[in-house]
């Protein structure tokens, strides 16, 4: 990913992004996966979002009290994928998400043993 892309989409994440450890039970074993995503209405950099990440958009309607509200658009990414980016994106991130990555990034490699 280019330079100003990979700043770009760290800005996006810093403010809009959320880093998180989701676990999964196979055969009586817990696996941690890295989990990054981002969610808004406005479709346009939702999409950019996602080019960058590699995946698909998702969309997330509405609703509030059976009415419909704006859309929501959702870009994700998990597992390898996300841990890689992860560690891409950390140089650009602020305290916080930076120690939140850090802290997905060694549950993530205890877990897998990397």
């Amino acid at each position: 990913m280019k330079s100003n892309d990979l700043a770009w989409l760290a800005g996006l994440l810093e403010g809009e992004g959320s880093f998180m450890t989701i676990k999964s039970h196979v055969r009586g074993k817990i696996y941690l996966y890295p989990k990054i995503v981002v969610t808004m209405t406005d479709l346009d950099v939702i999409q950019r979002a996602a080019t960058l990440i590699g995946n698909a958009v998702y969309n997330v309607p509405l609703q509030k009290n059976g009415v419909s509200k704006l859309n929501q658009y959702r870009a994700q990414v998990s597992g390898a994928k996300a841990a890689e980016l992860m560690k891409e994106l950390l140089p650009y991130m602020g305290r916080r998400r930076a120690d939140k990555i850090r802290e997905i990034l060694r549950d993530y490699e205890k877990s897998t043993g990397e």
